[in-house]
């Protein structure tokens, strides 16, 4: 079975929440992990959010859209979801006008998360 599950900045304290998305109007919320039956919904960023890719790192870490990626090779690549193909999908963020998506289907092992677009912006060239 295919996990689903998300994750966003807490507008209060800036603090990553993983869980499930919750949409409200305008405003994204956030049912973390280990809440209780009280369900509280923790408000978060809209930009920051993200999906769980079903994939891990060469270290076991959960890989989500907006996470930069990189080999040993020194160059970054960003996670994004690609409308067009209806899936993620990465590009080399190295490279001014990199039009060019690669293939996620490999990902898996084989590179690690080094930062996410939002808390590493200098990584996203």
């Amino acid at each position: 079975m295919r996990t689903i599950k998300f994750r966003g900045k807490d507008i209060a304290n800036e603090e990553w929440i993983y869980g499930s998305l919750v949409t409200d109007g305008y405003k994204y919320h956030i049912v973390g992990e280990l809440e209780t039956e009280a369900h509280e919904y923790n408000e978060v960023e809209k930009e920051t959010v993200g999906q769980f890719t079903g994939l891990k790192d060469s270290l076991g870490n959960d890989i989500y859209e907006g996470d930069l990626l990189s080999r040993n090779t020194g160059l970054t690549y960003q996670v994004y979801w690609n409308n067009n193909e209806s899936g993620f999908n990465m590009k080399n963020t190295s490279w001014a006008d990199d039009d060019c998506p690669m293939n996620f289907y490999n990902v898996e092992g084989r590179f690690e998360v080094v930062g996410n677009i939002h808390d590493n912006p200098e990584l996203n060239k």
